[in-house]
């Protein structure tokens, strides 16, 4: 997988509504961002890539003798869209296209990574997931779609184009994948699901 596509995690934001960085939260022996990390790499990504921003010094202390490359975005306060098109940039021009993870779901199972990353290469379409009849992470962009996606602005997300480049649908049966983390109850919630110390 590596090579052709390349992951992106998504890991500036500022964590305002949990009230301290998410991306430093404990998750088992690592944090949820080092576990998002493993995940990645367990799928076949040798060196995912990261857009830092909030606590940037922080996070990327934190990820000191991980094979990763780190990209910051040194205005994350206007919004998600920045770090994605920071992200894009730094995708490699044969690369086929894009898998976008977020920081805060740990639990993500390397095996969805894997099956929505070959999905996309087989079919060269958007691919997102629907877990429990919502639509989820992660999801792929083909190279097609990125001159779209670098046009968004402030908060928007991939699904902003999602009518220029409609995605194909990726059933998932394993409803944990759709959980994530926005608040502390949120947190030991995901924590108790998996043995993990809140």
């Amino acid at each position: 997988m590596s090579g052709k596509i390349s992951a992106i995690i998504l890991a500036a934001g500022g964590s305002r509504r949990f009230g301290q960085p998410k991306q430093l939260l404990p998750w088992g022996n690592q944090t949820t961002l080092q576990a998002v990390i493993l995940a990645a790499k367990i799928a076949g990504f040798q060196e995912p890539i990261v857009v830092l921003g909030a606590e940037a010094a922080a996070v990327r202390k934190s990820l000191e003798g991980l094979s990763v490359r780190i990209v910051e975005n040194p205005e994350w306060q206007s919004g998600q869209a920045g770090s994605l098109k920071l992200g894009l940039a730094a995708v490699p021009p044969d690369n086929a296209g894009a898998l976008f993870l977020l920081t805060d779901q740990p639990q993500i199972s390397p095996l969805l990574i894997h099956t929505v990353a070959a999905y996309g290469l087989r079919t060269g379409r958007v691919i997102q997931p629907i877990i429990a009849d919502r639509r989820a992470h992660p999801v792929y962009f083909p190279r097609a779609a990125f001159v779209d996606l670098m046009t968004i602005s402030g908060d928007q997300g991939g699904r902003a184009i999602m009518h220029l480049h409609p995605a194909q649908q990726l059933q998932w049966l394993d409803e944990r994948m759709a959980l994530d983390i926005d608040t502390p109850a949120d947190y030991a919630r995901l924590c108790h699901l998996y043995g993990k110390i809140a």
